[in-house]
């Protein structure tokens, strides 16, 4: 399959379109010019990706036959704060043909576990990002917990509520009414064995 096919069809009256087709388009250049490299073992390739003047690493969610790749998501990384080592979500996304079939969650466990990236969620969460940090908690392979990044002093574990389908800690995360007294995120690691 040629390059982004999957993309011709989803562009069709997509009203979230200017928010991931720049984004595409970066990706597609990536694997045109060859400059990507493969995570061994999985479909998921890391590039960097230029996007609004700011240089991200792109993890690819793509499948590869002979050099003619199938997007079907990624997520973007950078560093939150100047010096440090942990990468936070700045854009994630799945094409809705192929959502629910494990893409995310794929390129989410490559980061964490295979290329042992601290990883922090974004700064706000979709409907759908809630849910995959559900899926990421509930499948226990990972370490997270809830982290103040305004008051690193500031942490609490995180628990899967499954009355509400939802995650728990005593810190609130996202809470819109809070927003401005604490910036909690949940930090995800390798679970050490």
């Amino acid at each position: 399959m040629p390059i982004g096919a999957v993309v011709m069809e989803h562009a069709m009256g997509d009203i979230t379109s200017e928010y991931w087709k720049p984004v595409m388009e970066k990706i597609q250049l990536a694997f045109k010019e060859g400059l990507y490299n493969k995570v061994k073992g999985v479909d998921v390739y890391r590039m960097y990706v230029r996007y609004k003047y700011v240089i991200y690493i792109a993890y690819v969610a793509a499948k590869d036959v002979e050099e003619q790749f199938t997007v079907f998501g990624w997520v973007l990384l950078k560093h939150p704060k100047p010096k440090w080592k942990s990468f936070e979500v700045s854009q994630s996304y799945v094409f809705k043909e192929v959502r629910g079939e494990g893409w995310a969650k794929l390129i989410y466990s490559t980061i964490i576990n295979v290329e042992k990236l601290t990883l922090v969620s974004g700064d706000s969460q979709t409907k759908d990002g809630k849910k995959l940090w559900v899926g990421l908690v509930k499948s226990d392979r990972f370490h997270i917990w809830a982290h103040d990044l305004q008051n690193l002093k500031i942490r609490a574990e995180v628990h899967y509520d499954e009355e509400t389908d939802s995650l728990w800690s005593p810190l609130k995360i996202y809470d819109d009414n809070e927003s401005w007294k604490a910036d909690v995120r949940l930090i995800a690691i390798k679970k050490e064995k």
